[in-house]
């Protein structure tokens, strides 16, 4: 405040009206109570994920499906895995399922630094998936289901926060 209020003097120059301690600031409820903390939990468990070993190629990785995903519309979230055609992907989508199960209730929760560790471990399914197979197929439907599984990532991972800034 102290900084704020030596910036914003009541000269008139300034305002006559507004000055530092005439800041409308909400009344703390429960819910803002919660959502500061919820901040907190967030920012500490993104902080814990960065010591990950795991972090910088995830990162990477989430960059790289952000990309993809911003230049391409998505009709259909369903994975169809009659159209997985690669090992890879069929392994990321199998990974996807099982960490999926896993880290759900960390979310719930609010162990973020536990969910985000968890997910940590598609690492290794990503970099094969992006190593070893096309998403960009010809066959639209191929590709629309190939998206639809980055998709499915980059949601897992936005519900805590955006890693691709890290």
């Amino acid at each position: 405040i102290k900084a704020v209020a030596g910036r914003l003097k009541s000269d008139p120059r300034y305002s006559n009206t507004l000055v530092y301690n005439s800041f409308p600031i909400p009344k703390m409820t429960d819910q803002n109570h919660n959502d500061l903390m919820d901040i907190d939990q967030r920012l500490h468990a993104v902080m814990a994920f960065t010591q990950l070993p795991e972090a910088q190629a995830l990162a990477a990785a989430y960059k790289r499906v952000n990309n993809l995903l911003n230049k391409q519309t998505i009709s259909e979230q369903c994975i169809d895995t009659t159209l997985l055609q690669e090992n890879a992907e069929q392994a990321l989508w199998q990974a996807i399922q099982t960490i999926q199960a896993q880290a759900a209730p960390y979310f719930e929760q609010g162990q973020y630094a536990e969910y985000l560790k968890t997910l940590a471990q598609l690492q290794s399914p990503i970099d094969q998936f992006f190593e070893q197979v096309m998403v960009m197929a010809e066959n639209s439907k191929i590709r629309e289901n190939r998206l639809s599984l980055l998709s499915h990532i980059q949601t897992l991972f936005s519900k805590v926060a955006d890693i691709g800034q890290l």
